[in-house]
């Protein structure tokens, strides 16, 4: 009897999405007209029903233009990296000196740089570099500062205080300079960059990671586990750590645009891996002509545009598909 009437009180206490879309729709018809956005109550009641049916994520994402054209873009961008042989003829890619800095053509859309690079052929090389580094750097960081501020807010006291410190300290230089001065100590090539961005990463996540952690630790399914007999590693790495992934996946997308960015004003600085062809070099290397011959710097500035637009538009679709406020990520 307990358990029917359970049933029966959840049943009812289960809001119906479609209904009450279908009925606000009609009470506001301008919604029709000027594609006014959902009412606050009825977002309320579709975050709830996202408890009960995991399905409406799905249903979400398609309704989220922002992460399907983010999606597209990075989509594009990994198989321009990818592919990047298969798209540009060999040719465009030699120097002809005759050709230095050529107005936009048939033979060349983009125009040509100096010694007569192509610049359509620059944009689509130099897609590579951006994404190994970007992409490595931010998976080594997320799992890195996923350990450590799993086990400081786990633990707490003397553990969380000493990691969240030398945290801090990491965190007081700005990316570019610490990014700076690590290359000019170890060297300009392709890992140490990797390895610099790393860890100027691994703060941020392990602080977002330490307050989502923070808030799961005190629910009940923990206190559940630890009456059972669960050791702490288990309940960190197979109860805590699933339930903390979200905020860590918008905030990843994020990040990339501003490693990005980063990095691609440590190539115009000059202090990018000379072995790989890069957008931030080639608007340096553009800037003595940046009036006569304009389209030089609007190939490598539209790819880096496009790329962290494309990021950030991910990230932002992945943080209203998981309902999350931005000041958690």
């Amino acid at each position: 009897m307990l358990d029917t009437d359970y049933q029966l009180k959840k049943k009812e206490s289960t809001p119906t999405c479609f209904k009450d879309r279908l009925l606000w729709i009609i009470k506001n018809p301008k919604f029709l007209l000027f594609l006014t956005p959902l009412d606050d109550s009825l977002k309320s009641k579709e975050n709830i029903s996202l408890i009960s049916k995991p399905n409406l994520y799905i249903k979400r994402m398609y309704k989220s233009p922002l992460l399907i054209i983010g999606a597209l873009l990075i989509f594009l961008i990994i198989n321009i990296a990818i592919f990047e042989f298969w798209l540009v003829p060999y040719e465009l890619t030699l120097p002809h000196i005759s050709h230095s800095y050529a107005p936009p053509s048939p033979e060349h859309p983009f125009g040509t740089t100096f010694s007569g690079f192509d610049v359509l052929a620059r944009m689509i090389y130099g897609a590579r570099y951006y994404m190994i580094v970007v992409s490595i750097s931010t998976l080594i960081s997320v799992f890195i500062g996923l350990i450590i501020g799993s086990f400081a807010a786990y633990y707490e006291g003397w553990l969380d205080l000493i990691t969240m410190r030398i945290m801090d300290i990491i965190l007081s230089f700005p990316g570019v300079v610490f990014a700076i001065i690590f290359v000019l100590i170890w060297g300009h090539t392709i890992e140490y960059i990797i390895f610099a961005y790393t860890i100027i990463e691994i703060p941020h996540f392990s602080r977002i990671f330490r307050t989502s952690i923070l808030k799961e630790k005190n629910l009940f399914y923990v206190k559940a586990a630890k009456v059972l007999g669960a050791k702490d590693r288990r309940i960190i790495l197979r109860h805590i750590m699933p339930n903390c992934m979200q905020p860590a996946l918008a905030s990843a997308s994020l990040n990339m645009s501003k490693v990005l960015l980063s990095l691609s004003v440590l190539s115009f600085l000059g202090f990018g891996d000379y072995r790989w062809i890069q957008w931030g070099a080639d608007i340096t290397y553009a800037t003595y002509m940046a009036l006569t011959a304009p389209w030089t710097t609007l190939g490598p500035l539209l790819m880096i545009v496009i790329t962290v637009m494309a990021f950030l538009l991910f990230g932002d679709g992945l943080r209203d598909l998981f309902a999350l406020k931005p000041e958690y990520i």
